[in-house]
């Protein structure tokens, strides 16, 4: 059988989740079926995901683009697409805007775009156009990782829904699930950029007053980012001390997911966390704010407790109401039950059926 030439872009390959699902898909495609070439505008040598697929002998190009927009990058995208001619382009974040001419020209070609947020906190006005226009005059299909997700494009793009497709993001369950049922809920872990969108200001103030009913609780964070010196000095001012660490990025997330008790998020828009789908795969029950595909992922009272977003009092007091339950087994259960949903095989072979014109699956494995 003739293998499918396939190439993935994406801007870079930082820490975020779609850099995560890019990884995960260029490191586990069938390589009998698809060559495959990895597209990253930056240089990213130093990324540990660059250094592992390169290591496994993928196909990588890196186009060293300076930082803001260019003009002549278009042209430098197109000649590198004429000089590969694939048969399936697969794009993430922004990348697809700069195949607008190569897309203009070559209308026949297929090309998926993977909305990895909420349609309308992914790009700005302006971009949006340019995808609308992708998305209605030229064979661009839309990709969302979540049942929100999903909605909100069809909702921001005016779309039919036959022509959004929905691809659930997924994890490696022999990785994160290992059957360990939480007796107690006193150990929050949160894991994420020190970004606007994850709101940790809320986090820490909401945990800084449950922390007045239960002084217990503790809270460990993982990841970095442009806030985190603020959210330290946060967590000073309303004196949570040795309660709370910061611990940067890691690499080896499961080990600080095993230690813990419960998830903690606050953020603002997701679209489908992939931290929060480890954590569940771990037996972790769930406390966050109902941000995009976060309701796709917790049934509440079951798995885990809800507030609206910016609600500091909610998060509070789900933050304390977990951790004053007796026994949190059932919803520990209850989180491994779901995530075995959300399995990276199942989201793999579900993208190469996509690619391969077949049809999509209901696989759990």
């Amino acid at each position: 059988m003739k293998k499918v030439k396939l190439i993935e872009i994406i801007p870079n390959l930082g820490n975020g989740g779609a850099e995560k699902l890019v990884f995960d898909l260029c490191n586990n495609y069938n390589k009998e079926k698809f060559d495959l070439t990895l597209l990253l505008y930056y240089n990213d040598f130093e990324s540990k995901y660059y250094k592992t697929l390169k290591n496994n002998g993928v196909n990588i190009i890196t186009l060293n683009k300076s930082k803001g927009f260019s003009f002549s990058f278009f042209l430098k995208v197109a000649k590198v697409l004429n000089k590969i001619n694939p048969d399936v382009i697969h794009t993430h974040l922004y990348s697809c805007l700069y195949l607008l001419p190569y897309i203009f020209f070559n209308k026949k070609k297929k090309v998926f775009h993977t909305v990895h947020n909420m349609a309308d906190k992914e790009l700005d006005k302006r971009h949006k156009k340019v995808m609308k226009w992708l998305y209605c005059y030229r064979n661009v299909k839309p990709v969302a990782i979540s049942d929100t997700v999903y909605d909100s494009i069809i909702k921001n793009y005016n779309l039919k829904k036959e022509n959004v497709i929905k691809i659930y993001n997924g994890v490696d369950l022999n990785t994160y699930c290992h059957n360990k049922l939480r007796k107690k809920a006193n150990n929050f872990i949160a894991i994420g950029r020190f970004s606007p969108q994850k709101n940790y200001e809320l986090m820490i103030k909401a945990f800084a007053k449950a922390k007045q009913l239960n002084n217990y609780i503790t809270l460990t964070i993982l990841g970095d980012g442009e806030k985190r010196t603020e959210i330290e000095k946060l967590s000073d001012i309303k004196g949570l001390g040795s309660s709370i660490r910061f611990m940067g990025n890691v690499d080896k997330v499961e080990k600080y997911l095993d230690d813990a008790d419960c998830f903690l998020m606050s953020s603002d828009y997701e679209g489908l966390p992939l931290s929060m789908i480890e954590a569940m795969a771990n037996g972790l029950p769930i406390v966050s704010t109902k941000a995009g595909g976060i309701v796709d992922l917790v049934k509440e009272g079951e798995n885990g407790f809800l507030c609206d977003i910016g609600d500091e009092e909610g998060l509070a007091n789900n933050i304390i109401k977990i951790s004053n339950l007796n026994n949190v087994e059932n919803l520990s259960q209850k989180s491994i039950n779901l995530s075995k949903e959300f399995s990276l095989k199942k989201c793999i072979k579900n993208y190469e059926n996509l690619f391969l014109d077949k049809s999509l699956i209901d696989y759990i494995g």
